[in-house]
C-alpha cells in the first residue's frame, strides 16, 4: 500500500488558493476569542503541542461562518476546532512517516498556475501579493498551508486510487440504482373528512378530564429589565467636523500609511532541518553569488540565474512593496535595516538563505483628512461609545447593588427606560429571553426567590442586561376554557385521520378480494392512477411517494403487493405494486458505468482514509487542556 501511494500520489487536483486565503485565514491577526496567553498549550499529541494562538484562530474561523448563539454551541464549536487541529497534526506526522513530501518548487508552481493570480494567462506577482496582503498574510503563511494541503492530498489520493470494486458489485449496484417499478395507487386526502367531522362538547370535556396532566403550564416569570448596548449609543451620537478633525490630528499615527520597502532577493533553498552537508552546499552557492556581485554582475540577472524562488526570479528577484508584518520576521528585519541599494549578508529563514537588496523606500505618510475622514469618524464614534457604555456598565453595576430592590435608580441615572418582558419559562422565551444567561439569571435564587436585582449579564460583546422578577406564575393546570378549542381541533384532526385510514384500508381490502380498482374509484369517488417505470429519482411524483414505493416488498409469483401508507400531512396512499424491473448493466453507456465505478472506488477510498485517520489518532497519546 505504501509503495502504491508513493507511486500514484503525485497528481494534484487544482487547489482553490483564494478559498484558502478567504476561509482558512480570514481572521488572521485578530485577537483570539479566549483569554489564554499565546504560550499556553491547549493540547499535546505525543510531543506535538497545539498552542492557544493556533486554537484561537481555528475557533475564530469557524465561528465567523457558523455563528454560535448559545454557550452549548460555543463549547461544541470549540471542540470541533480542536479536533480539526489534532487531526491536522496527526496527518502531518503520518505523511512524514510515509515519506510523503511536497517540494518548495511544487508549492510555487501551484501558486503560479492558479488563474486567481494570473493576468492575461500569465502569473502576476503583484496580483498575488495584493491578495495575500489584503488577507493579512505573509507569503510563508500561504506556502505552509498549501504545502500541508498538498501533502494530505497525496495521502488521500494514494488511498483512493488504491481502492477497487469488483464487476459483480457494479452489476448489483446498477441493478439496484436503475431499478424501475410499476404501481397503481389511490391518494386519500385527510381534508376530505375534515369538514364532516363534528366533535361534541361532551367529548372535549371527557378528554380534558381524563388527560388533565397534559394541560400543565410550567412556572413562568415576567421580568423588568434594562438593556445597555453599544449600538444605540453610537447611533445617537452626533459628532462635529471640528471634533473629527481634532481627533485626526491628535491620533495621526492611526491614520498614516506604514513605511514601505521594496526589495529583491535571491533564495538559496534549504530545509530547516538540513544536514551539515546540505549547509555546506548552500554556503558554496552563496559564496559564488557574492563573488559575482563583487565582480559587478547585476543582482537582477543573478536572481534569474540562481534564485530558488521561481516566482520572484522571473522578475529579477523583485518582491514589490511590502510593509511590516507582511514578510517573514528575519527577512523583514533585515530589509528594513538596509538603505536603498544595499545588499544584505545571508539571512536565514525556514525557506533557506536570502540575499536581500533594497531597491526603494517610502516613509510613513499621513493620509489626507478627506481620504481618512470616514475612518476617523468611525473610530472616534466607537471610542466615545465604548467609553459611555463602560461608564454606564460601572454605574449600573454599582447602583443595582446599592439599590437591590429596584431598577429605577439605574434607569434614572443613565436616562434609560425600564422595560418589561412577556412571561417565559425555564425553557426560555423569545428574543433576548432565549439567551441561556438571561434564563439562568431570572431563575437564580437571588433573583427568583429573594426578588433582588440580577448582576449585569453580558449577552453579546457589546450588550448587557440588568433584570429583576416582576411577576411569577407558578406551575398550574390550565382551565377548560383555556384549552377547549385546542382539544376540539386535536380531536377533529384525529377523527379525520382515522376516517382517512379507514377508507385506505377498505380500498386495500376490496382489491384483495378481487374488486377492480377502477370500479372502486367510481364507487368511492376516489382517483385511481397507474405509474409505469417509476425510478428512484423520479420527478413525476412527490419524493414521499417514491420512498414508499421503493420500500415495498417484491411481488412473488406475479402477485401484486398491496400496502397502505400514511404521509406526514395525514393523507393516505393505498398502493398496489405490480412489477419490478432491475437495472441492466448492458443497457448503460460504458462511460457512465466507468463514472459509477470511479464514484464507488472514491467512496471506498474515502472510508479507508477516514479509518486510517481515526486509527492514527487512536494510537496517539493526546492530552487536552481546553477550558
Amino acid at each position: 500500500m505504501l509503495q502504491f501511494i508513493r507511486t500514484h500520489a503525485q497528481g494534484w487536483i487544482a487547489l482553490l488558493i483564494v478559498g484558502i486565503i478567504a476561509i482558512a485565514f480570514t481572521l488572521w491577526g485578530l485577537e483570539g476569542a479566549f483569554s489564554f496567553r499565546n504560550e499556553d498549550v491547549v493540547a499535546t499529541i505525543d510531543k506535538k503541542k497545539i498552542t492557544t494562538r493556533e486554537f484561537d484562530r481555528a475557533y475564530e474561523r469557524m465561528a465567523r461562518f457558523r455563528r454560535p448563539t448559545s454557550s452549548e454551541e460555543v463549547d461544541q464549536l470549540k471542540r470541533v476546532a480542536l479536533d480539526r487541529l489534532i487531526n491536522m497534526a496527526v496527518l502531518d506526522e503520518t505523511t512524514e512517516s510515509m515519506g510523503l513530501m511536497v517540494s518548495e518548487g511544487q508549492v510555487r508552481r501551484t501558486i503560479m498556475s492558479s488563474p486567481d493570480f494570473q493576468v492575461d494567462g500569465e502569473f502576476s506577482q503583484q496580483r498575488y501579493l495584493n491578495a495575500i496582503r489584503g488577507a493579512m498574510l505573509t507569503d510563508q503563511d500561504v506556502h505552509n498551508e498549501i504545502r500541508h494541503m498538498m501533502t494530505v492530498e497525496q495521502l488521500q489520493r494514494g488511498i483512493i486510487d488504491s481502492a477497487f470494486v469488483l464487476d459483480e458489485d457494479i452489476d448489483d449496484l446498477v441493478s439496484y440504482i436503475e431499478q424501475k417499478r410499476k404501481l397503481g395507487y389511490f391518494r386519500i386526502p385527510v381534508s376530505r373528512f375534515e369538514d364532516d367531522v363534528i366533535v361534541q362538547d361532551d367529548s372535549v370535556k371527557e378528554y380534558f378530564e381524563s388527560h388533565r396532566s397534559l394541560f400543565t403550564l410550567p412556572e413562568q416569570v415576567k421580568v423588568d429589565y434594562i438593556e445597555l448596548s453599544l449600538t444605540p449609543i453610537a447611533a445617537s451620537m452626533n459628532l462635529t467636523e471640528d471634533e473629527v478633525r481634532e481627533f485626526y490630528l491628535e491620533h495621526s499615527g492611526m491614520f498614516s500609511k506604514d513605511a514601505l520597502v521594496r526589495a529583491s532577493h535571491i533564495l538559496v533553498s534549504m530545509n530547516p532541518n538540513a544536514s551539515d552537508t546540505e549547509e555546506e552546499i548552500a554556503k558554496k552557492a552563496l559564496d559564488e553569488i557574492y563573488e559575482k556581485l563583487s565582480s559587478g554582475e547585476r543582482f537582477e540577472q543573478l536572481a534569474i540565474e540562481y534564485s530558488d524562488d521561481l516566482i520572484s526570479a522571473r522578475e529579477g528577484g523583485d518582491l514589490d512593496w511590502f510593509g511590516k508584518g507582511q514578510m517573514i520576521e528575519s527577512f523583514e528585519n533585515a530589509a528594513f535595516k538596509l538603505k536603498v541599494g544595499e545588499i544584505s549578508d545571508p539571512v536565514r529563514s525556514d525557506y533557506g538563505y536570502h540575499i536581500i537588496k533594497v531597491t526603494d523606500y517610502k516613509d510613513p505618510e499621513l493620509l489626507p483628512f478627506e481620504e481618512a475622514k470616514e475612518e476617523v469618524e468611525a473610530k472616534l464614534r466607537n471610542l466615545r461609545s465604548e467609553e459611555i457604555l463602560y461608564d454606564s456598565i460601572e454605574s449600573a453595576s454599582t447602583l443595582a447593588f446599592e439599590y437591590p430592590n429596584s431598577l429605577e435608580p439605574v434607569a434614572d441615572a443613565l436616562g434609560l427606560e425600564v422595560e418589561t418582558s412577556n412571561f417565559f419559562s425555564r425553557e426560555g422565551g423569545k428574543g433576548i429571553f432565549s439567551h441561556p444567561r438571561i434564563v439562568s439569571a431570572a431563575f437564580s435564587p437571588d433573583v427568583y426567590d429573594e426578588h433582588l436585582n440580577s448582576e449585569l449579564i453580558q449577552i453579546h460583546p457589546e450588550a448587557y442586561v440588568l433584570l429583576r422578577v416582576k411577576d411569577v406564575q407558578p406551575e398550574r393546570l390550565q382551565e377548560y376554557k383555556e384549552v377547549s378549542s385546542e382539544i376540539r381541533a386535536a380531536l377533529k384532526a384525529k377523527q379525520a385521520r382515522e376516517l382517512t385510514k379507514g377508507l385506505a384500508d377498505d380500498l386495500k381490502n376490496e382489491i384483495e378480494k378481487g374488486v377492480s380498482p377502477t370500479k372502486l374509484a367510481s364507487e368511492r369517488n376516489v382517483e385511481w392512477k397507474v405509474i409505469d417505470n417509476l425510478e428512484r429519482t423520479d420527478q413525476r411524483v412527490e419524493s414521499q411517494f417514491v420512498d414508499l414505493a421503493f420500500a415495498m416488498a417484491r411481488p412473488v409469483n406475479n402477485t401484486p403487493v398491496l400496502a397502505t401508507k400514511r404521509l406526514a400531512s395525514g393523507d393516505y396512499y393505498t398502493l398496489q405494486l405490480f412489477e419490478i424491473t432491475n437495472g441492466d448493466v448492458s443497457a448503460i453507456e460504458p462511460d457512465k458505468i466507468e463514472a459509477l465505478r470511479k464514484g464507488v472506488e472514491n467512496s471506498f477510498g474515502q472510508t479507508d482514509y477516514q479509518l486510517l485517520l481515526a486509527n492514527s489518532v487512536k494510537d496517539k497519546r493526546i492530552d487536552i487542556n481546553l477550558q
